[in-house]
C-alpha cells in the first residue's frame, strides 16, 4: 500500500489577518531585534525630555539675569 505525500500549505492570507503574523513568521534573531529597538527608543526618548527638562529649567534661571545684564548695559 503506496503512503501518500506529506503536503505542507502554507496560508499567507490566512497568516496575514492575525495581529501576531509577523511575530508568527519572525526567526528568533530579528523578533529579538525588533523588541529591542522599542526599548532602546523609549530610552532615546526618556532622556531627550530629560534634556529639555533641564533646558528650560536652565532658562528660567538665566532669564532674570540676562534682563539683569542688559539693563545694565543700556544703562
Amino acid at each position: 500500500m503506496p503512503s501518500k505525500k506529506t503536503r505542507i500549505v502554507l496560508d499567507e492570507v490566512k497568516d496575514r489577518h492575525t495581529s501576531h503574523w509577523d511575530d508568527d513568521m519572525m526567526s528568533w534573531a530579528q523578533l529579538q531585534r525588533a523588541y529591542d529597538d522599542g526599548r532602546e527608543q523609549r530610552r532615546r526618548y526618556k532622556r531627550r525630555q530629560y534634556l529639555w527638562i533641564l533646558f528650560w529649567l536652565a532658562m528660567l534661571c538665566l532669564h532674570p539675569t540676562l534682563f539683569y545684564w542688559i539693563g545694565q548695559w543700556l544703562g
